[in-house]
């Protein structure tokens, strides 16, 4: 808890010496009995918040006149000390010491602001620090601060408040996964309505998805009837044809000439037969005067008659060849034809090509309009179903904490005699995204005073809210018995409370009296101002 403030700067409180020192629950900053402006009670307010890593102070117009501000301050948790300040000019880093305000280092804001989160035990993430606990700080500078009792700052949405209040009672592990892939699809659907809100995308609608189904259904048929027509023959025929062409003409060639060849060989067999006569023996018997020429003749003579054989069979092949060369003319003849046949069908088809690609591009461009459409309106689906399960899930969560936080105030309204009967502030979570705040038949600025404060105690005690910051906004419009019976719930809190409250000298409560006597930390009015020489 905050246990000690000063600022070498403030009228009094001004040293380590002699600082502000704070109770464990109820610590009151009293105003003069005549409501005096600029004593410096709202300013204190926002110190407050300052020394837990809030942001107000900073934009405080005080910080033109009296330049840097440091403050400092210290936490004691369990049995230890933590001392540190934090000026105005460098609010981003925090100082850290390690003895009575001499030693220090320098620690980021986002560290200061993790080590609150794991002292006050909130969890581990830094970043969620300041949306935990704001919503907890009231601070009269904010634009309507007691009209949303869940939001830290006016830019979070409600939805941000629903999921600060689920934090603070440690409810909101089973819904983290399903907020992460709610968001990442409403983040695609988003990035999608954009770019379809600049035009740099089709718009998409069902309205739109069944017009270009139509037009996509129209573009085929006239396809079909192209390709069912002129396409599906010659065109057709064409394309057969300049694929298969090269190869069976390149085949046909080559058979050819290996039949030539082959023909040529056989051609010059039948010529080359050589005939002997006994002229060629004479010098035979000159080196072998003793063999016997006849048995030589003879077998010469069956040679010759073994060539004619072949000769005629060689003739027959021949025929053959001639035959087969004949059949592949005929075949080439034939590709040719081809050729020139798609030759005579490139001439007349220019036209009805080109109003076939026209449509075929068309109609490419629409089904892949459609795709996109489609896939969108998918996405729009997906996260039409997704965030509704989100939203019954959380629903299902809530409602009991809302319950138990509607019944603490409802005690608390009733346990002091002077709020019985008083009508009784309510909280109603309508969804993910939505919830009111109001005490039925009651939307006077005091009540609604009330009602917040009434409704922040019921967190402090039921929630891990660690503490209470709420300015004198919240407690100058209600009547002087509520005013009374309020600060005697903040001092029943077992965690730090810190009221600002003026004109309180015509409350005629005797322990009211006692409470304000005892737990006042600082008064402040027109003759003791906060800052010196202001």
């Amino acid at each position: 808890m905050l246990i000690e403030l000063f600022c070498e700067k403030f009228g009094s409180c001004n040293s380590k010496a002699n600082p502000i020192r704070f109770g464990e629950n109820l610590n009151v900053i009293r105003g003069g009995e005549e409501g005096d402006n600029s004593v410096g009670k709202s300013t204190f307010m926002q110190i407050l918040d300052f020394t837990f890593g809030g942001e107000a102070f900073e934009k405080n117009e005080l910080k033109n006149t009296l330049g840097d501000v440091t403050i400092f301050f210290a936490f004691k948790f369990e049995d230890s000390i933590y001392r540190f300040s934090r000026s105005i000019e460098n609010s981003s880093k925090v100082s850290e010491y390690s003895d009575v305000y001499v030693t220090a280092k320098e620690v980021s804001i986002i560290e200061f602001r993790n080590f609150l989160l794991i002292k006050y035990r909130l969890g581990t993430h830094a970043k969620d620090f300041r949306s935990l606990v704001g919503c907890l700080t009231k601070m009269v500078t904010d634009v309507d601060p007691f009209a949303d009792p869940l939001r830290s700052v006016q830019v979070e949405s409600e939805e941000d408040g629903i999921i600060h209040f689920l934090k603070l009672f440690g409810e909101y592990k089973p819904l983290e996964e399903m907020k992460r892939t709610n968001d990442s699809n409403n983040k695609s659907k988003s990035a999608y309505d954009a770019a379809a809100k600049k035009n740099f995308v089709v718009k998409a609608t069902k309205k739109e998805q069944k017009s270009l189904s139509k037009e996509i259904e129209s573009l085929q048929e006239e396809l079909d009837d192209i390709e069912s027509g002129f396409l599906s023959s010659l065109y057709a025929e064409k394309i057969d044809a300049t694929t298969d062409l090269k190869y069976s003409l390149d085949s046909l060639f080559l058979i050819r000439a290996k039949m030539k060849s082959e023909l040529k060989i056989l051609k010059k067999n039948a010529m080359d037969g050589v005939n002997a006569n006994k002229s060629d023996y004479s010098e035979l018997l000159q080196f072998f005067p003793g063999v016997n020429i006849r048995n030589i003749e003879e077998v010469d003579r069956f040679h010759e008659g073994l060539k004619e054989v072949l000769k005629a069979e060689i003739d027959e092949e021949i025929q053959d060849v001639k035959t087969k060369l004949a059949l592949i003319n005929e075949a080439i003849s034939c590709e040719k034809e081809k050729v020139e046949k798609v030759e005579r069908l490139s001439r007349i088809e220019p036209l009805v090509l080109k109003k076939y690609a026209d449509i075929k591009s068309s109609l490419d461009a629409k089904q892949s309009a459609k795709k996109q459409i489609d896939e969108i309106l998918q996405l729009k689906e997906t996260c039409k179903r997704f965030e509704s399960k989100y939203n019954e899930r959380l629903l299902e969560i809530v409602k009991p904490l809302v319950e138990t936080v509607n019944a603490e105030i409802a005690v608390m309204n009733d346990t002091f005699e002077i709020l019985k009967g008083s009508p009784s502030p309510v909280l109603t979570v309508k969804s993910s995204k939505k919830y009111d705040f109001k005490t039925p038949g009651d939307d006077g600025s005091g009540t609604r005073s009330k009602g917040i404060l009434l409704f922040h105690l019921a967190m402090l005690k039921l929630s891990s809210a660690p503490f209470l910051i709420h300015d004198t906004f919240d407690l100058n419009q209600a009547q002087h018995t509520t005013i009374a019976g309020l600060v005697k719930l903040g001092n029943a809190s077992t965690k730090q409370v810190f009221l600002a409250i003026d004109k309180i000298a015509s409350i005629a409560d005797n322990e009211f009296k006692r409470i304000i006597d005892e737990k006042t930390v600082l008064k402040l009015d027109f003759n003791h101002k906060l800052f010196a020489g202001t």
